[in-house]
Parts: structure tokens; C-alpha cells; sequence
């Protein structure tokens, strides 16, 4: 089992805190880094939402940031370029009325968006960025979409857009074509009232819930949201927008936090329920079915953070595909497990440590065989910053 860890220079980080913008510890210059986004302004509060390779090696990074400056308690969004090595080449603030960027970031043909919502009308606004320095327009305003939680690109280059109506207690799921134009927009029923949920949800102050959206290998899609009388992850039929199937989740306390294909009908699901983390690697699902997370049994995980955060991809090393599954450890720092989709074995695992802790938020893997992932640090124990760890795939054998 190869293990890995990484370890940033403390007493450097604290000497340039205070003097610099960033800070970054170069592994091995052709491929690894890792790097704190840091902030002369001590009274910010910068928070990762996603970062995404660019079609030269270099990554945008999508962060939100809250200081004194800020209207009521929203957070305004922040662009950064960093090249291979982690070095900043730009960084820019998008000002008021725009507010609270949404992961993930949207790559189509190698120009980059993100959604935002109006501070005060609520709405969605989709957002392009100029990659030579960071200037951003609004391409696109769906007054019918409040609230944005959460973005994805379909496989057929749809956007998918998740948020929640207050007004009717609705979730919120649309799908929008090349043209910025809505294709279909649905709402699904919670009977109880998630606002409050919501915005602690997204100013960082309450729970994290795993909102996400994805697909199958049909093309239909599924989303981690609120319904009925709880957070669950819905199936959706990707013409219609209506829902095919569902797994409950237990009220607020439980839910699905990672969801992959194993092939088939197979699934590897990782869940939270009550403080307690569950992996199942091959758990048969239909999409036309309904579940419930209580009726799953998994593998607990008991050295996971308190209904942690999992993040799944999969990839090929060596000929042999490998499921990979990252999250945060009850230590605060970042754990990577790779399995053999064919055995459901683990065949390796990697920490990526530093003297801070981190908290992951995405992980991506990059062109050059490479892991990439961004998770919110405290420096000195106090200063939320953006971290940042760029490390080879394992060779495994």
C-alpha cells in the first residue's frame, strides 16, 4: 500500500502571511505543488469552490471571499490564475450586486463560466471569464432560477443548473442549451421550509450539504438536493426534467455524498448518517427504483470527518481502472483511496498533510496524469485560505 504525505514550511508561512499575496512550496517543479492562497487583508475569509485545468497546464480557481467590506452576509466571488508551478498570474474580485459563486466551473471549448446569484433579486447569472486577466461578463440572467447551489456540464455540452425557490419551497433543476436558453426548468416539493439551511449553507456558517448534480451512462442525470422531507438524491429523465427514482435520505442528518458507476447497475456510493460514514463499492441501483440510505449497509468509515464531504472519480492506471475516492480525515487533512474497479480491492492510499488543517472541496485529475485537489485551510489556526496540491497518480503495479 503506498502512502504519501506532504508537509508545507510552517515557519516560512508564517514570516510571509502578513508581507505576501501567496505562497508556494514547489515538490518537483516538472509536475507537483502545493500552494496556499493567501490574503495581506486579515480580516478576509477566502473559501475554495473549484479550481479547472486550461487547455495550456495553467488552472483557474474559483474562491469566495467575506470581509468587512461585504453587503449583508454574502460572499463575493474571486477568480485567480495560477500557472503549472502554482504561481499567480492574476487575481480578480467580482463586486456587488453579484455574489455567492456556485461550483462547478463550466469549460466549453476552453473558455470557463460560473454561476453567481443578484444579492437582492436572488437570481442566477451565468458569468464568463476572461482568461487573460480574470475581467468576467454576464452572458446569460435566469430570473427563474433563485438561489444557484450547483452546476454541471452534461456529456452533450447542457448546462445543469440546481437552486432552490423560497417562495414555493421548491427545489429547483434546469437544463440550458448552447444558447443560454432554458431547455426545460423543473421543481420538485420539500414540504418544509429550507431557507434558513440554505443561506448558512452557503456563507459557510452551517452545514455543508453535499448539493451536486450528475449523470449515467444512459444520459439521464441525477442530483443531491432537497425533497419532501429531506435531502436526498433524485433520478431525473434528462428530455423531461421529471423524476424516474430517488434514494431517500434520512431527514437532514443523512444522505448520498458520493455516487459513481461501477459498470452495469453497479454502484459505488459512499453515504453519511447521523455523524457516521458509510462506503458500499458495489451496491446495485435502477434509476427507476426507490431507495432509502437506512436500507443501505456499508463499510463504515470511522476515521472520516463528521458527515464528511466525499469526492469520487475514476481513471485507468496502468491498463487497470481504478476508482478514486478522496475526503477529509477526522485529523483535518486530506485522504486519498485508490480501488480496483474490477476487485473492489483498496490497492493504495495517499494523505496530503500540512501544519494547517485543510478541508477538501474538489479534486480533479489533470492531463498530465496528475491529481489535483483544493480544500480551505486555516493558517495559523484563524485565516481561511484557499489550498491548493498538485501530486502524480501512484504507479501502481
Amino acid at each position: 500500500m503506498k502512502n504519501k504525505t506532504k508537509f508545507s514550511l510552517f515557519t516560512i508561512l508564517v514570516i510571509f502571511i502578513f508581507s505576501a499575496c501567496d505562497i508556494a512550496e514547489n515538490i518537483n517543479p516538472t509536475s507537483e505543488f502545493t500552494k496556499i492562497l493567501s490574503s495581506q487583508d486579515l480580516d478576509e475569509k477566502i473559501y475554495p469552490i473549484d479550481i479547472q485545468e486550461t487547455s495550456n497546464g495553467d488552472f483557474i480557481v474559483l474562491s469566495s471571499v467575506y470581509n468587512n467590506k461585504n453587503t449583508y452576509v454574502w460572499h463575493s466571488p474571486q477568480i485567480s490564475k495560477i500557472d503549472n508551478l502554482g504561481n499567480i498570474l492574476w487575481q480578480t474580485n467580482v463586486e456587488s450586486p453579484l455574489v455567492n459563486p456556485v461550483g462547478e466551473l463550466i469549460n466549453i471549448s476552453d473558455e470557463y463560466y460560473f454561476f453567481c446569484m443578484n444579492e437582492t433579486s436572488l437570481v442566477a447569472n451565468l458569468l464568463k471569464i476572461n482568461q487573460l486577466n480574470g475581467e468576467t461578463e454576464t452572458v446569460a440572467t435566469f430570473t427563474d432560477i433563485t438561489y444557484p447551489l450547483s452546476a454541471y456540464l452534461s456529456a452533450d455540452n447542457h448546462i445543469l443548473i440546481q437552486g432552490y425557490n423560497h417562495l414555493a419551497r421548491k427545489t429547483i433543476f434546469a437544463k440550458i442549451d448552447n444558447s443560454y436558453q432554458l431547455s426545460w426548468l423543473k421543481e420538485y416539493l420539500l414540504v418544509e421550509d429550507a431557507e434558513e439551511m440554505i443561506i448558512s449553507h452557503i456563507i459557510k456558517t452551517g452545514n455543508q450539504f453535499p448539493f451536486a448534480i450528475g449523470e449515467f451512462s444512459d444520459g439521464n442525470y441525477y442530483i443531491n438536493g432537497f425533497y419532501n422531507y429531506s435531502f436526498s438524491t433524485l433520478f431525473i429523465n434528462s428530455s423531461s426534467g421529471n423524476i424516474l427514482g430517488l434514494i431517500n435520505g434520512y431527514r437532514y442528518e443523512g444522505a448520498v455524498s458520493s455516487f459513481t458507476s461501477m459498470g452495469d447497475n453497479m454502484f459505488a456510493i459512499s453515504i453519511y448518517n447521523q455523524d457516521n460514514n458509510y462506503l458500499l463499492l458495489n451496491q446495485e441501483i435502477s434509476s427507476s427504483n426507490t431507495y432509502s440510505i437506512e436500507g443501505f449497509d456499508g463499510v463504515y468509515m470511522p476515521q472520516l470527518q463528521t458527515n464528511a464531504k466525499v469526492l469520487s472519480i475514476s481513471t485507468t492506471i496502468n491498463s487497470k481502472e481504478i476508482l478514486i475516492l478522496a475526503s477529509t480525515t477526522k485529523t483535518n487533512q486530506v485522504v486519498i483511496y485508490y480501488y480496483d474497479k474490477m476487485s473492489k480491492e483498496l490497492i493504495a492510499t495517499e494523505d496530503i498533510s500540512d501544519n494547517n488543517p485543510i478541508e477538501l472541496e474538489k479534486i480533479h485529475l489533470t492531463s498530465d496524469n496528475s491529481i489535483i485537489i483544493i480544500g480551505k485551510t486555516f493558517v495559523n489556526g484563524s485565516f481561511s485560505r484557499v489550498f491548493i496540491s498538485k501530486t502524480m497518480l501512484p504507479e501502481l503495479e
